[in-house]
Formats: C-alpha cells, structure tokens, sequence
C-alpha cells in the first residue's frame, strides 16, 4: 500500500514537473511574439494546451511567470559552465569554458536568446526582475574575474590585466554576439568566437 502511495506521488510530482515545464515554454514562445505587456496568461495556457489555472498554480502571477522564464533563459550558458566546474579547471581554461558555453547557446538556442532581447526593455520597468537581472549578471562578473584572478595566482594569466577590466570585456563582447544575431540572423557566429578566443588568448597570455 505504501508503496503504491509513494509511487502515485511520485507520478503525480513528474505530472506537476512536466506541466510546469510546459508552461515555461509556452511563455517564452509568447513573449517573444507578443512581448510581456502584450500576452495574456489565457494565450500563454492555449499555447501549452493547459487551463489558465494552472499558470497561477504553478506561477502564481504573469510577473512572476516572467521571472522564471527569465531565470531559465537568461545565462544558462552561465550555469553551464559552473555545473563542468571550469573554475577548477585554471584561470585561463575557465574563461574558454565560458566563452565556448555562450557560443553553444547561441547557436543551439536562438529563441531563448531571442525572448533575452525581446524582453530587455520590459524587465527594466519592473524594478524587481531588473534587479534580480542585474544581481545575476554581477554575480557572472564576480566568477569571471575570479577565474582571471586565479589564473594570475597560478601564472597562467598576465598579472598585467586588470582583472576587472577583463571580465567586463568578455561580458560585454559576449553581449554584444548576443545582440548581433537579432540584428543580423544570417551571420555565421563561429568565426567570431574563434576571433573572440584568439584575442582573449593574446590578452591573457603571460
């Protein structure tokens, strides 16, 4: 009996897990297409083919729809990397690790980069989500330059880069391809990575 219990709470949890995970794609189809303002949890549960109930269930609110599909989009690329542990790996090799992660992203998931962009303008007039946004983002900041600060402890990073400096400018050029396939859908990102990388290898060399 027990065990049949457990069992059917068990379905029940992976029923609850897979709806949720419906939902969150739904909305990042729809929020791409329609822009937060714009969609409605009703067009967002028509395209999950689940009741609007269930948004508030799961959700509680559009807004706080909105930041977990935000979460879930935005710098998974990021967690990428942390789940391989890269910062184990040396100064140098980390930062390579973030860099190759983005470009996976990039190219194996343009919608989500896509909402990113869509939505940018939106998050920033709701202060809560912009300021988890940006805790996200200065928490990258922080790994980056604690990668590019291991790297000169060890003597595999150049002690004359600023280690600042360089984490922002890996965050802002990776930002900047980011914002380069909206514009230009068409442009071929690998060889920019490949430039990214060979300028990023110049400026960190010893």
């Amino acid at each position: 009996m027990l065990a049949r219990e457990q069992s059917e709470t068990g379905r029940r949890r992976e029923q609850s897990e897979l709806s949720r995970q419906k939902l969150l794609d739904a909305a990042a189809v729809v929020f791409a297409r329609q822009g937060f303002h714009k969609a409605s949890l009703k067009a967002i549960g028509e395209e999950a083919g689940i009741s609007r109930g269930s948004i508030v269930w799961h959700f509680g609110t559009k807004d706080d729809l909105l930041q977990a599909v935000v979460e879930r989009t935005y710098l998974s690329w990021a967690a990428e990397v942390e789940r391989r542990e890269a910062g184990q790996r040396g100064g140098r090799q980390a930062i390579v690790e973030a860099i190759e992660a983005h470009r996976r992203f990039i190219e194996e998931c343009p919608a989500d980069n896509r909402l990113y962009y869509t939505l940018i303008a939106e998050i920033s007039a709701n202060s809560e989500l912009a300021e988890k946004v940006r805790k996200m983002h200065a928490d990258l900041y922080r790994k980056l330059r604690g990668y590019i600060r291991q790297g000169q402890n060890e003597g595999d990073i150049s002690t004359a880069l600023d280690s600042g400096v360089g984490a922002r400018l890996v965050l802002s050029t990776l930002g900047g391809i980011g914002h380069l396939v909206i514009l230009v859908p068409e442009t071929d990102v690998g060889p920019v990575y490949r430039e990214l990388l060979r300028s990023m290898e110049s400026n960190l060399a010893v």
